[in-house]
């Protein structure tokens, strides 16, 4: 059965909602609308996201990069501030942080380097001033924060 399109509009006529639907589920790629603008666009496959999703700012530049996969955030995720510059590159599994999370300055240097497993800060934190040098030092196990061993202190 080929995908019809639902639409939703506002009570100016803007459009709220555009979606491919096939069989009565989501199938394809769906847009979410503020103010007349597109404030996302995710994919559908049988009903749930996969594949890339985009959320916008209102001056249409991208927000937040991700991907899906049955309907949970797997794989590299994107965070930008209004200019468009990168702040924040994260992994996920199956819906859970898992892996190398890093922060950025404004000039794209890294500011804070992080691991996760299983949702959990897991390893070291590490805060390094713009011009690179080591501010700080945290280490983690299973989401709790515990004492670096000495070769982790060093800096």
């Amino acid at each position: 059965m080929a995908a019809a399109t639902h639409e939703r509009f506002d009570e100016q006529n803007r459009p709220l909602e555009r979606a491919a639907v096939a069989e009565g589920v989501l199938q394809g790629e769906v847009l979410l609308y503020e103010g007349g603008r597109v404030a996302a666009r995710l994919q559908y496959v049988g009903g749930k996201r996969e594949g890339e999703a985009i959320f916008y700012y209102p001056n249409g530049v991208p927000l937040h990069r991700a991907q899906y996969r049955n309907d949970l955030l797997d794989g590299e995720s994107l965070f930008y501030d209004p200019e468009g510059r990168l702040v924040r590159k994260a992994r996920h599994a199956m819906g859970e942080l898992d892996g190398k999370c890093v922060y950025y300055y404004p000039s794209g240097r890294p500011r804070q380097l992080e691991q996760y497993k299983n949702d959990l800060l897991e390893g070291e934190l590490v805060r390094v001033s713009e011009d690179g040098k080591v501010e700080g030092r945290e280490c983690y196990r299973a989401g709790r924060r515990i004492e670096c061993p000495p070769e982790s202190r060093k800096g």
